[in-house]
């Protein structure tokens, strides 16, 4: 059985979400610093030697590419709030859309 209690502590808080989404360059850093070992581990390649060593090393570019595509998408998320502040009551529903998800085309190149 998974652990609630835990996989909540991992999440972002809506505000920090919401702010970044507005460009605030704070939230930005948090929603960076929280992903960062993710996209370290998705750019982490191995590299093998003419002596048949294995290093791993983080491939710099990919990871400053899945940085601006974070950023990108976060900048294009937006809430929309139906009936009022998402904090006011558990009657009000909060539902985040994207306006345009076509406009920033496909991650697989």
């Amino acid at each position: 059985m998974m652990n609630t209690v835990r996989k909540s502590e991992n999440l972002l808080p809506f505000p920090v979400i919401s702010a970044a989404a507005n460009g605030d360059t704070t939230a930005m850093c948090a929603i960076l610093k929280h992903y960062e070992g993710y996209i370290a581990k998705l750019c982490t390649r191995t590299l093998k030697d003419d002596a048949g060593n294995t290093y791993s090393y983080v491939d710099e570019e990919m990871r400053n590419r899945l940085q601006v595509r974070l950023i990108t998408r976060t900048l294009a998320f937006g809430v929309l709030v139906i009936g009022g502040s998402p904090f006011c009551s558990s009657a009000f529903s909060v539902v985040p859309f994207s306006p345009a998800p076509w406009l920033f085309g496909s991650c697989s190149r």
